[in-house]
C-alpha cells in the first residue's frame, strides 16, 4: 500500500485503479468495463486488512467509513467519456467487485456463494489499495475489465478459468481501456478537479526515534546477550531433540 501513501504525500487528491475479473453476474460479457460501485473483501474481514496496526492520524481517521468508496460523481464521469468515445456499450455503470486473495481460481461453490453475497465480478487485487486511498481521503475510479465468466454448478463441461485467457481478453480490450483513462483524465481535469479542495499538508519528516539508526542504538547490551543466549538454548534443545530420535 506504500504507493498510495506515497501519491497522498504528493497531494495527488484523485486515484484511478484498473483491474481484471472474473464474471459472477451471468448478464455480464467477457470484454465488459464495469465502474465499480461497491466491494465485497472477506479476506479483510477476517483480518487481512492494510489499515491494521497503528494508525498515521496525519492521513486517516483510526475507524474509516467504506461505504462511501466509490464517488457517484467519477462513475458518471466515467460514463460520459465513454459514450463520448462510443464505448458506452460495454461500460457498465455500476457493480460490486468480490476481492479474494488467491492465487487459485475460484472453485464453483466459492463462485456460487459470492454472487448469492451480492458479487458481479471477482478478481484478486485493487480492494487494498482503494480502501487505503480512501483511508487518507483520496477520490477512487475503479474499472473492471470481466476477462472470463467463472464457472459455477451447472456449467459442466464449459472452459475452466486460465490466466492464458485473462492475457487474451486483457490484449483484447487493451488499446480501448487506456483511450478511455485518457479520457476520463481529460474529463476529470475540466470538470472535476477545479472543485476539489485542498488536501492538508503531510509531514514526511520522520521521527528521530523512528529512524533505522536509532532503533538500532536503542538494543541494550543485556537484550542482546538475552535473544543470543536464548538461540543457544533452542538450538541445543533441537540438537539433543535430533540425536535421540536418531539414536545416534
Amino acid at each position: 500500500m506504500l504507493p498510495v501513501l506515497v501519491m497522498r504525500c504528493l497531494n495527488v487528491r484523485i486515484c484511478i485503479v484498473t483491474n481484471a475479473a472474473g464474471g459472477l453476474n451471468e448478464n455480464y460479457d467477457v470484454g465488459d468495463v464495469i465502474a465499480v460501485s461497491d466491494h465485497l473483501a472477506l479476506p479483510m474481514l477476517a483480518g487481512k486488512n492494510p489499515l491494521i496496526g497503528p494508525n498515521d492520524d496525519e492521513l486517516g481517521p483510526r475507524f474509516p467509513a467504506t461505504s462511501n468508496c466509490y464517488t457517484d460523481d467519477l462513475r458518471t464521469i466515467a460514463q460520459k467519456a465513454a459514450k463520448e468515445m462510443g464505448f458506452d456499450h460495454f461500460l457498465v455503470p455500476h457493480g460490486t467487485y468480490c476481492f479474494v486473495s488467491g492465487p487459485m481460481y475460484e472453485s464453483k461453490a466459492e463462485c456460487r456463494f459470492l454472487r448469492m453475497l451480492g458479487g458481479d465480478a471477482v478478481g484478486m487485487s485493487t480492494v487494498p489499495e482503494i480502501v487505503t486511498a480512501h483511508h487518507c481521503n483520496l477520490q477512487t475510479l475503479c474499472l473492471s475489465l470481466i476477462t472470463n465468466k467463472v464457472v459455477m454448478t451447472g456449467d459442466e463441461g464449459a472452459p475452466v478459468a486460465s490466466h492464458e485467457e485473462v492475457l487474451q481478453a486483457v490484449g483484447e480490450r487493451s488499446e480501448q481501456m487506456q483511450a478511455l483513462v485518457k479520457q476520463i483524465v481529460t474529463n476529470i481535469q475540466c470538470d472535476v478537479v477545479p472543485k476539489l479542495p485542498p488536501l492538508r499538508s503531510i509531514s514526511t519528516v520522520v521521527p528521530d526515534e523512528l529512524r533505522p539508526e536509532n532503533q538500532a542504538k536503542s538494543l541494550s547490551t543485556s537484550t542482546i546477550w538475552h535473544v543470543a543466549f536464548t538461540g543457544v538454548v533452542v538450538g541445543a534443545v533441537v540438537s539433543f531433540a535430533f540425536l535421540k530420535s536418531h539414536k545416534v
